[in-house]
Protein backbone atom coordinates (compact mmCIF):
# COMPACT_ATOMS: atom_id res chain seq x y z
CA UNK A 1 0.00 0.00 0.00
CA UNK A 2 2.82 2.14 0.95
CA UNK A 3 4.79 1.28 -2.44
CA UNK A 4 1.31 2.20 -4.44
CA UNK A 5 1.10 5.30 -2.12
CA UNK A 6 4.89 6.21 -3.24
CA UNK A 7 4.37 5.28 -7.22
CA UNK A 8 1.04 7.71 -6.95
CA UNK A 9 2.65 10.32 -4.95
CA UNK A 10 5.86 10.16 -7.50
CA UNK A 11 3.58 10.35 -10.67
CA UNK A 12 1.31 12.93 -9.34
CA UNK A 13 4.70 14.99 -9.00
CA UNK A 14 6.05 14.40 -12.85
CA UNK A 15 2.93 15.47 -13.62
CA UNK A 16 2.69 18.83 -11.60
CA UNK A 17 6.20 19.70 -13.34
CA UNK A 18 5.08 19.00 -16.68
CA UNK A 19 2.30 21.59 -16.49
CA UNK A 20 5.14 23.51 -14.86
CA UNK A 21 6.97 23.38 -17.91
CA UNK A 22 3.85 23.72 -20.71
CA UNK A 23 2.92 27.32 -18.39
CA UNK A 24 6.65 28.36 -18.96
CA UNK A 25 6.50 28.20 -22.09
CA UNK A 26 2.85 29.46 -22.66
CA UNK A 27 4.33 32.52 -20.86
CA UNK A 28 7.45 32.83 -23.00
CA UNK A 29 5.41 32.97 -26.23
CA UNK A 30 2.82 35.08 -24.75
CA UNK A 31 5.20 37.62 -23.07
CA UNK A 32 5.38 41.11 -24.48
CA UNK A 33 8.65 42.33 -24.95
CA UNK A 34 9.66 46.06 -25.10
CA UNK A 35 9.34 47.82 -28.27
CA UNK A 36 12.98 47.68 -30.47
CA UNK A 37 14.85 50.72 -30.27
CA UNK A 38 14.63 52.70 -33.84
CA UNK A 39 17.40 54.35 -34.58
CA UNK A 40 17.01 57.90 -34.95
CA UNK A 41 16.38 59.13 -39.01
CA UNK A 42 16.24 62.73 -38.96
CA UNK A 43 17.81 64.38 -41.41
CA UNK A 44 20.16 66.97 -40.98
CA UNK A 45 19.64 69.50 -43.39
CA UNK A 46 22.57 70.61 -45.33
CA UNK A 47 23.63 74.70 -45.55
CA UNK A 48 21.61 75.75 -48.74
CA UNK A 49 23.99 76.54 -51.32
CA UNK A 50 23.56 79.59 -53.13
CA UNK A 51 21.45 80.11 -55.81
CA UNK A 52 22.93 81.10 -59.20
CA UNK A 53 20.31 83.51 -61.12
CA UNK A 54 19.85 81.55 -64.38
CA UNK A 55 18.69 82.58 -67.84
CA UNK A 56 15.20 80.92 -68.27
CA UNK A 57 15.09 77.90 -70.83
CA UNK A 58 13.35 78.54 -74.49
CA UNK A 59 9.69 77.98 -74.18
CA UNK A 60 7.92 76.31 -76.84
CA UNK A 61 4.23 76.12 -76.13
CA UNK A 62 2.07 74.45 -78.29
CA UNK A 63 -0.42 76.86 -80.38
CA UNK A 64 -3.52 76.23 -82.58
CA UNK A 65 -2.50 75.45 -86.22
CA UNK A 66 -3.76 77.70 -88.34
CA UNK A 67 -5.76 76.15 -91.57
CA UNK A 68 -6.33 76.62 -95.00
CA UNK A 69 -8.14 79.73 -95.72
CA UNK A 70 -7.54 80.99 -91.90
CA UNK A 71 -6.62 84.86 -91.76
CA UNK A 72 -3.89 86.21 -90.53
CA UNK A 73 -4.24 89.88 -89.66
CA UNK A 74 -1.15 91.82 -89.31
CA UNK A 75 -2.02 95.89 -89.29
CA UNK A 76 -4.21 97.30 -92.13
CA UNK A 77 -3.32 93.80 -94.13
CA UNK A 78 -4.61 90.77 -94.08
CA UNK A 79 -2.97 87.72 -95.26
CA UNK A 80 -5.65 83.77 -96.46
CA UNK A 81 -2.98 80.77 -95.78
CA UNK A 82 -3.41 78.61 -99.01
CA UNK A 83 -0.74 76.04 -98.96
CA UNK A 84 1.66 74.62 -96.89
CA UNK A 85 5.48 74.94 -98.23
CA UNK A 86 8.74 73.82 -97.73
CA UNK A 87 10.17 70.64 -96.86
CA UNK A 88 8.88 71.34 -93.06
CA UNK A 89 12.30 70.64 -91.75
CA UNK A 90 11.80 73.91 -90.02
CA UNK A 91 8.60 72.89 -88.51
CA UNK A 92 10.24 69.51 -87.61
CA UNK A 93 12.73 70.81 -85.45
CA UNK A 94 10.33 73.96 -83.89
CA UNK A 95 11.69 76.30 -85.99
CA UNK A 96 8.52 77.98 -87.84
CA UNK A 97 5.89 77.42 -89.92
CA UNK A 98 5.20 78.55 -93.51
CA UNK A 99 2.50 79.05 -95.76
CA UNK A 100 2.18 80.37 -99.16
CA UNK A 101 -0.77 83.05 -98.78
CA UNK A 102 -2.99 85.36 -100.68
CA UNK A 103 -2.71 88.92 -99.85
CA UNK A 104 -6.06 90.56 -99.56
CA UNK A 105 -6.63 93.70 -101.74
CA UNK A 106 -4.09 93.09 -103.95
CA UNK A 107 -4.49 89.55 -104.48
CA UNK A 108 -0.66 88.87 -104.45
CA UNK A 109 0.80 85.39 -103.45
CA UNK A 110 2.86 85.95 -100.77
CA UNK A 111 5.11 83.91 -98.59
CA UNK A 112 4.20 83.74 -94.79
CA UNK A 113 6.50 82.44 -92.28
CA UNK A 114 5.00 82.23 -88.45
CA UNK A 115 7.86 81.86 -85.78
CA UNK A 116 7.34 79.35 -82.89
CA UNK A 117 9.69 80.89 -80.69
CA UNK A 118 9.85 83.13 -79.11
CA UNK A 119 6.21 83.85 -78.36
CA UNK A 120 5.18 86.83 -76.85
CA UNK A 121 4.46 86.41 -73.29
CA UNK A 122 1.07 85.60 -72.32
CA UNK A 123 -0.39 87.61 -69.29
CA UNK A 124 0.44 84.46 -67.03
CA UNK A 125 4.38 84.45 -67.72
CA UNK A 126 4.32 88.07 -67.18
CA UNK A 127 3.22 87.65 -63.39
CA UNK A 128 6.00 84.50 -63.02
CA UNK A 129 8.38 86.41 -60.34
CA UNK A 130 11.29 84.52 -61.72
CA UNK A 131 10.68 84.41 -65.54
CA UNK A 132 8.59 87.20 -66.20
CA UNK A 133 10.56 89.51 -67.02
CA UNK A 134 13.36 87.77 -68.80
CA UNK A 135 10.57 86.40 -71.08
CA UNK A 136 9.22 89.43 -71.88
CA UNK A 137 13.27 90.86 -72.79
CA UNK A 138 13.98 88.21 -74.96
CA UNK A 139 10.79 88.46 -77.33
CA UNK A 140 11.40 91.90 -77.40
CA UNK A 141 15.25 91.78 -78.43
CA UNK A 142 13.71 89.41 -81.16
CA UNK A 143 11.69 91.73 -82.64
CA UNK A 144 13.64 94.67 -82.50
CA UNK A 145 16.07 92.56 -84.49
CA UNK A 146 13.73 91.90 -87.11
CA UNK A 147 12.11 95.78 -87.32
CA UNK A 148 15.84 96.78 -87.57
CA UNK A 149 17.17 94.65 -90.31
CA UNK A 150 13.37 95.57 -92.25
CA UNK A 151 14.16 99.38 -91.86
CA UNK A 152 17.42 98.95 -93.24
CA UNK A 153 16.42 96.78 -96.36
CA UNK A 154 13.71 99.81 -96.85
CA UNK A 155 16.48 102.18 -97.21
CA UNK A 156 17.67 101.06 -100.97
CA UNK A 157 14.28 101.28 -103.18
CA UNK A 158 15.66 100.30 -106.69
CA UNK A 159 18.42 97.69 -105.45
CA UNK A 160 20.31 95.02 -108.17
CA UNK A 161 16.89 92.81 -107.30
CA UNK A 162 18.66 90.25 -106.21
CA UNK A 163 17.65 90.49 -102.94
CA UNK A 164 13.58 89.02 -102.08
CA UNK A 165 13.05 92.11 -99.03
CA UNK A 166 10.41 90.69 -96.40
CA UNK A 167 7.10 93.13 -96.83
CA UNK A 168 6.25 92.97 -93.22
CA UNK A 169 7.25 91.89 -89.74
CA UNK A 170 4.71 91.85 -86.62
CA UNK A 171 2.38 90.27 -84.40
CA UNK A 172 -1.02 89.00 -85.67
CA UNK A 173 -4.44 90.03 -84.15
CA UNK A 174 -4.96 87.78 -81.43
CA UNK A 175 -1.30 85.80 -81.62
CA UNK A 176 1.27 85.30 -79.28
CA UNK A 177 3.98 84.65 -82.28
CA UNK A 178 5.02 86.60 -85.29
CA UNK A 179 4.71 86.43 -88.76
CA UNK A 180 6.91 87.61 -91.36
CA UNK A 181 5.69 88.24 -95.07
CA UNK A 182 7.72 87.61 -98.19
CA UNK A 183 7.46 88.15 -101.92
CA UNK A 184 6.54 84.69 -103.53
CA UNK A 185 9.17 84.12 -106.34
CA UNK A 186 6.91 82.60 -109.39
CA UNK A 187 9.31 80.13 -111.27
CA UNK A 188 12.55 79.91 -109.17
CA UNK A 189 14.67 77.19 -108.14
CA UNK A 190 16.69 76.69 -105.54
CA UNK A 191 20.34 76.58 -106.35
CA UNK A 192 21.96 72.91 -106.67
CA UNK A 193 25.09 71.46 -108.08
CA UNK A 194 23.18 69.60 -110.94
CA UNK A 195 21.74 72.24 -112.14
CA UNK A 196 24.47 74.46 -113.05
CA UNK A 197 26.73 71.12 -113.99
CA UNK A 198 25.97 72.17 -117.88
CA UNK A 199 26.12 75.96 -117.53
CA UNK A 200 29.29 77.34 -119.50
CA UNK A 201 31.95 79.88 -118.58
CA UNK A 202 29.80 83.26 -119.39
CA UNK A 203 26.45 81.62 -117.85
CA UNK A 204 28.39 81.03 -114.39
CA UNK A 205 29.70 84.74 -114.66
CA UNK A 206 26.62 86.26 -114.52
CA UNK A 207 24.65 84.04 -112.06
CA UNK A 208 27.97 84.57 -109.39
CA UNK A 209 27.89 88.51 -110.92
CA UNK A 210 24.29 88.99 -109.62
CA UNK A 211 24.62 86.78 -106.17
CA UNK A 212 27.84 88.68 -105.68
CA UNK A 213 25.96 92.38 -106.31
CA UNK A 214 23.01 91.18 -103.91
CA UNK A 215 25.32 90.35 -101.12
CA UNK A 216 27.32 93.61 -101.89
CA UNK A 217 24.13 95.83 -101.75
CA UNK A 218 22.87 93.90 -98.61
CA UNK A 219 26.46 94.37 -96.87
CA UNK A 220 25.93 98.46 -97.68
CA UNK A 221 22.59 98.46 -96.20
CA UNK A 222 24.21 97.89 -92.83
CA UNK A 223 22.94 94.39 -92.73
CA UNK A 224 24.76 90.83 -92.15
CA UNK A 225 22.56 87.53 -94.09
CA UNK A 226 23.69 85.11 -91.08
CA UNK A 227 22.10 81.95 -93.20
CA UNK A 228 23.81 81.81 -96.44
CA UNK A 229 23.31 78.54 -97.87
CA UNK A 230 22.03 76.89 -101.26
CA UNK A 231 18.34 76.66 -99.81
CA UNK A 232 18.56 80.47 -99.20
CA UNK A 233 19.86 81.19 -103.05
CA UNK A 234 17.21 81.13 -105.62
CA UNK A 235 18.02 80.62 -109.77
CA UNK A 236 15.77 82.92 -111.59
CA UNK A 237 15.60 82.60 -115.38
CA UNK A 238 15.88 85.84 -117.27
CA UNK A 239 16.63 86.63 -121.09
CA UNK A 240 20.42 87.40 -120.14
CA UNK A 241 20.50 83.92 -118.41
CA UNK A 242 20.00 82.53 -114.67
CA UNK A 243 19.96 85.13 -111.90
CA UNK A 244 20.49 84.62 -108.42
CA UNK A 245 17.46 85.81 -105.75
CA UNK A 246 18.33 85.82 -102.12
CA UNK A 247 16.24 85.29 -99.91
CA UNK A 248 15.66 84.75 -96.36
CA UNK A 249 16.72 87.31 -93.77
CA UNK A 250 15.24 85.83 -90.44
CA UNK A 251 18.84 85.13 -89.03
CA UNK A 252 20.33 89.00 -90.42
CA UNK A 253 21.36 91.52 -88.07
CA UNK A 254 22.70 94.60 -87.92
CA UNK A 255 26.45 94.18 -89.20
CA UNK A 256 27.34 97.41 -86.90
CA UNK A 257 25.89 96.10 -83.70
CA UNK A 258 25.79 92.38 -84.04
CA UNK A 259 24.71 89.28 -81.35
CA UNK A 260 27.50 89.39 -78.84
CA UNK A 261 27.09 85.83 -77.58
CA UNK A 262 24.81 82.92 -78.35
CA UNK A 263 21.98 83.88 -75.87
CA UNK A 264 21.62 86.86 -78.21
CA UNK A 265 19.99 84.77 -80.56
CA UNK A 266 16.59 82.96 -79.91
CA UNK A 267 16.42 81.01 -83.14
CA UNK A 268 18.41 78.71 -85.58
CA UNK A 269 21.09 81.22 -86.56
CA UNK A 270 24.47 80.77 -87.78
CA UNK A 271 25.69 79.58 -84.54
CA UNK A 272 23.55 76.25 -84.99
CA UNK A 273 23.90 75.55 -88.88
CA UNK A 274 25.24 71.86 -88.96
CA UNK A 275 27.41 72.25 -91.57
CA UNK A 276 29.60 74.95 -89.95
CA UNK A 277 29.82 76.87 -86.81
CA UNK A 278 30.57 80.57 -86.06
CA UNK A 279 34.54 81.12 -86.20
CA UNK A 280 33.14 84.86 -84.71
CA UNK A 281 31.49 82.65 -81.21
CA UNK A 282 34.66 83.45 -78.98
CA UNK A 283 33.19 80.45 -76.58
CA UNK A 284 33.12 77.71 -79.46
CA UNK A 285 36.55 79.19 -80.71
CA UNK A 286 38.07 78.67 -77.19
CA UNK A 287 36.32 75.17 -76.99
CA UNK A 288 37.61 74.00 -79.62
CA UNK A 289 41.53 75.78 -79.06
CA UNK A 290 41.55 75.98 -75.58
CA UNK A 291 42.98 79.50 -75.92
CA UNK A 292 40.82 82.60 -74.86
CA UNK A 293 39.86 85.05 -78.05
CA UNK A 294 39.11 88.34 -77.69
CA UNK A 295 38.10 90.71 -79.95
CA UNK A 296 35.98 87.94 -82.66
CA UNK A 297 31.89 88.94 -83.30
CA UNK A 298 29.93 88.11 -86.38
CA UNK A 299 29.70 90.68 -89.10
CA UNK A 300 29.73 90.77 -93.23
CA UNK A 301 32.98 88.36 -92.93
CA UNK A 302 30.69 85.75 -91.38
CA UNK A 303 28.95 86.05 -94.84
CA UNK A 304 31.77 85.50 -96.91
CA UNK A 305 33.11 82.18 -94.93
CA UNK A 306 29.72 80.58 -95.43
CA UNK A 307 29.12 81.96 -99.21
CA UNK A 308 32.90 80.28 -99.85
CA UNK A 309 31.78 76.98 -98.90
CA UNK A 310 28.28 77.18 -100.98
CA UNK A 311 30.18 78.16 -104.21
CA UNK A 312 32.81 75.55 -103.41
CA UNK A 313 30.03 72.61 -102.90
CA UNK A 314 27.98 73.90 -106.21
CA UNK A 315 30.64 75.29 -108.13
CA UNK A 316 33.47 73.71 -107.92
CA UNK A 317 35.13 70.34 -105.71
CA UNK A 318 31.43 69.42 -104.37
CA UNK A 319 33.21 70.02 -100.64
CA UNK A 320 36.34 71.97 -99.38
CA UNK A 321 39.54 69.73 -99.01
CA UNK A 322 41.26 70.81 -95.79
CA UNK A 323 45.10 69.68 -96.20
CA UNK A 324 46.70 69.42 -92.48
CA UNK A 325 49.84 68.68 -91.05
CA UNK A 326 48.63 66.80 -87.64
CA UNK A 327 46.10 64.02 -87.94
CA UNK A 328 43.36 65.49 -86.42
CA UNK A 329 39.49 64.64 -86.47
CA UNK A 330 37.79 67.39 -88.35
CA UNK A 331 33.80 67.53 -87.77
CA UNK A 332 33.51 70.57 -90.05
CA UNK A 333 34.71 73.40 -92.46
CA UNK A 334 34.82 75.69 -88.77
CA UNK A 335 36.94 73.66 -86.92
CA UNK A 336 39.09 72.93 -89.91
CA UNK A 337 40.04 76.71 -90.05
CA UNK A 338 40.71 77.03 -86.35
CA UNK A 339 43.19 73.50 -86.65
CA UNK A 340 44.56 76.30 -89.17
CA UNK A 341 44.17 73.31 -92.04
CA UNK A 342 45.06 74.79 -95.24
CA UNK A 343 41.83 74.41 -98.23
CA UNK A 344 41.95 73.65 -101.38
CA UNK A 345 39.68 75.68 -103.76
CA UNK A 346 38.92 76.15 -107.49
CA UNK A 347 37.93 78.75 -109.38
CA UNK A 348 34.67 77.47 -109.69
CA UNK A 349 35.04 76.52 -113.44
CA UNK A 350 35.93 80.64 -114.22
CA UNK A 351 39.26 79.91 -115.53
CA UNK A 352 40.09 82.59 -113.15
CA UNK A 353 42.85 81.62 -110.65
CA UNK A 354 42.02 84.73 -108.58
CA UNK A 355 38.87 83.47 -107.68
CA UNK A 356 40.18 80.22 -106.37
CA UNK A 357 43.01 82.35 -104.23
CA UNK A 358 40.10 84.54 -102.69
CA UNK A 359 38.00 81.95 -101.98
CA UNK A 360 40.91 80.15 -100.02
CA UNK A 361 41.33 83.26 -98.13
CA UNK A 362 37.40 83.33 -97.88
CA UNK A 363 37.84 80.69 -95.20
CA UNK A 364 40.58 81.47 -92.87
CA UNK A 365 39.68 81.66 -89.22
CA UNK A 366 40.23 85.46 -88.55
CA UNK A 367 37.67 87.66 -90.14
CA UNK A 368 39.63 90.27 -90.84
CA UNK A 369 41.49 88.30 -92.85
CA UNK A 370 38.85 87.35 -95.56
CA UNK A 371 38.24 89.65 -98.29
CA UNK A 372 35.42 91.77 -98.71
CA UNK A 373 32.63 90.76 -101.33
CA UNK A 374 33.91 93.98 -103.89
CA UNK A 375 37.50 92.45 -103.80
CA UNK A 376 35.52 89.06 -104.80
CA UNK A 377 33.14 90.99 -107.09
CA UNK A 378 36.92 92.35 -108.76
CA UNK A 379 38.50 88.42 -109.32
CA UNK A 380 35.27 88.10 -111.69
CA UNK A 381 35.32 91.80 -113.59
CA UNK A 382 32.75 93.65 -111.76
CA UNK A 383 33.91 96.71 -110.06
CA UNK A 384 31.66 98.64 -107.54
CA UNK A 385 32.10 101.91 -105.94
Amino acid sequence: MSEKKQQGSGSERREKLLQQEQQLKSDAQNEILPAPVQADTTTVMAAPKPTVPTRPRPIVRVFKKRGVGDLYELGSDSYRLEKVVGSEIGQAVGKSEVWRARHLGSERDVFVKKFVSPLYPSDEDLLDPIHGAELKRRYQRFEDRHVEVGNRLKRDVVGSGALVKPLAFGRPKDSLACIKVYPWVEGASVLSRDLVKSWSIQTRSVFLRTLLLGLWELHALGVAHGDIKRENILVIGRPIGPVARLIDFDEAFPSDAPPKNLDDYEIGTTHFTPEWKALENPDWVQEVTGVPVKGLRLGTATDVFQLAIVLEEIFGLGSVSWIQKKNVELNDNAEASLRRARPMTSDLGLSRPRVAQLLQQSLLPMPAQRPTVPELLSAIGVTVA
